[in-house]
């Protein structure tokens, strides 16, 4: 029987909100609460209705009776809307959330639920895109956060966020690197963790389902690089009253898949995204070598060994994944009969499991786009 879980529409409806945030979760109540406590904050400085959307993926027990205590608490007057939905992952989540969201919302937030907002994040992205036009995305300023007081830890990093350095965690180096400055906006590649975005775009472009659930892990990487190649423009927003924080602490329930697991869903992701730019062709190598050296690097750090063979190999898969549903899964499994490292057969057995349906849904929108 297919799972059906139920909405929950918790405390006062907002009166036709123009922006929601979504909050996928799992486990880490007390983050989770903090997460909440640090948003509500920020909205009270934005001057636009908000509604906010907890999509939890939990095995077992769901949140509800926590989730609805703490905000009877809080006394806010907004929505918030509440799933249960433990047999999807965080991709399914996120789609599933825009389904859920009113009709009247133009910006939707991906928020972590261990990224904190400061009080002036909403209202300084709100600015910043009704100004900017041409940009689709915007995420604020991501620093890390170990433990401490929030002000003295944005304090702390402000004089790292134009440049980089110690503490920050996006933009990355290479972004910063890159220096594609616009004032205040720092062009990027990639965002991640507390991002925004203009719902019509998840509409037109990706018909209501932006990210693809046979990513595991990775979930954001095809979804930018899709709108890269269709030359839209998106970045950070290198506001000092904008930093959030990212709650690095070491938790139990950090991941929703074992540690083990989440290695070989890395690799499987890497391997579908060499399928999605054809990376078994010499020219597609060659416009993608920086993307292969950094996924070299990224091997390198699972400690895949050797690097030499690995990467020719998941290439070799790739190309596998291009053919019949009959032919590819042969050629897998003969490779995984033959292949020793444990992470490469865990990533091969995944792909394995997957319907080849869905992985012909991975491809590239413009080719002649390095990744």
């Amino acid at each position: 029987m297919e799972e059906s879980p139920e909405v929950y529409h918790l405390l006062e409806r907002t009166i036709n909100p123009t922006w929601a945030v979504v909050i996928p979760t799992y486990r880490r109540l007390e983050r989770l609460f903090v997460c909440l406590h640090c948003l509500l904050a920020s909205i009270r400085n934005l001057n636009a209705g908000v509604e906010i959307v907890v999509m939890d993926n939990a095995p077992g027990g769901n949140l509800l009776g926590s989730l609805t205590r703490y905000l009877a608490r809080s006394r806010e007057k907004i929505t918030v809307i509440y799933r249960h939905f433990p047999s999807t992952n965080q991709s399914g989540l996120r789609n599933d959330a825009l389904t859920l969201m009113s009709q009247t919302v133009r910006n939707v937030m991906l928020l972590d639920s261990d990224i904190y907002l400061s009080q002036s994040t909403l209202s300084a992205c709100d600015r910043f895109l009704a100004q900017e036009e041409s940009v689709v995305a915007i995420a604020p300023p991501l620093a890390s956060y170990l433990g401490g007081n929030h002000t003295t830890v944005r304090a702390r990093v402000a004089g790292f966020v134009r440049s980089g350095g110690i503490g920050i965690v996006m933009p990355s180096s290479y972004d910063y690197e890159a220096s594609q400055y616009h004032g205040e906006f720092l062009e990027s590649l990639m965002l991640r963790g507390a991002f925004i975005v203009h719902r019509e775009l998840l509409q037109t472009v990706f018909a209501n389902r932006p990210w693809l659930t046979i990513f595991e892990v990775w979930q954001n990487v095809p979804f930018f690089l899709t709108l890269r190649e269709l030359g839209f423009t998106f970045g950070y927003l290198l506001d000092l009253n904008a930093i959030c924080l990212n709650d690095e602490r070491q938790h139990r329930d950090t991941f929703r898949i074992r540690r083990h697991d989440w290695y070989a869903h890395t690799v499987k992701s890497i391997i579908l995204l060499f399928y999605r730019n054809q990376l078994w062709r010499p020219e597609q190598q060659e416009l993608n070598r920086r993307f292969l050296k950094k996924m070299a690097q990224v091997l390198e750090g699972y400690l895949l060994s050797p690097v030499a063979v690995s990467m020719p190999l998941m290439i070799q898969t790739a190309r596998y994944l291009s053919m019949s549903a009959e032919e590819g899964r042969k050629n897998i499994a003969e490779l995984l009969s033959e292949a020793t490292d444990i992470r490469f057969r865990d990533a091969l057995t995944l792909l394995l499991r997957e319907q080849w349906k869905e992985i012909q849904l991975v491809h590239s929108r413009n080719l002649n786009q390095p990744m």
